[in-house]
């Protein structure tokens, strides 16, 4: 469940550009030993359009999740994996406000869905707990939220979420 919950948390923060890059495990057997990094900071979108912001994010984002986990077979600690979620969810609530009218309602639709998964994620005591927390937002108004999100980012920003990082 654990490598379902990491192939599904960046597939949804993909659709904004937000790559959680090295968050993955691939032992989902959950026999290697647990890793607690230090806490996520904060991420600042900083000044500049749109685009610029959702660089400087995924940026950050990127950074902050390698904290997670630091060696390629360790399962990250759920406490800061939940620590790692509420900081993007906070990314995701600043670039609402600067998000351009073409996408504004899909970005508005996407945030409200993974503040109420994020939500919900801080009560979970295990992965799987977060995994069914985020599995709530699959739902079609989501699915075409993100279609938007990402077709705007590859042919205005030049962000292919998608690419591997």
């Amino acid at each position: 469940m654990r490598q379902r919950l990491f192939k599904a948390v960046p597939v949804l923060a993909l659709a904004m550009g937000f790559a959680l890059a090295g968050c993955g495990s691939s032992n989902s057997s959950g026999g290697s030993s647990t890793q607690t990094p230090s806490s996520p900071g904060a991420i600042s979108g900083g000044g500049g359009s749109f685009c610029d912001q959702t660089r400087s994010v995924i940026a950050q984002v990127k950074q902050l999740s390698k904290s997670v986990v630091t060696s390629p077979g360790a399962t990250p600690d759920v406490t800061a994996f939940k620590q790692l979620l509420t900081t993007i969810t906070s990314a995701i609530d600043s670039l609402d406000g600067s998000a351009p009218g073409e996408i504004a309602t899909a970005f508005h639709t996407f945030r409200t869905a993974y503040d109420q998964a994020n939500t919900k994620a801080q009560t979970a005591t295990t992965f799987q707990e977060v995994g069914t927390a985020f599995s709530a937002i699959d739902t079609p108004s989501v699915k075409s939220s993100g279609d938007q999100i990402t077709a705007y980012l590859k042919n205005t920003c030049g962000i292919n979420p998608s690419a591997s990082p």
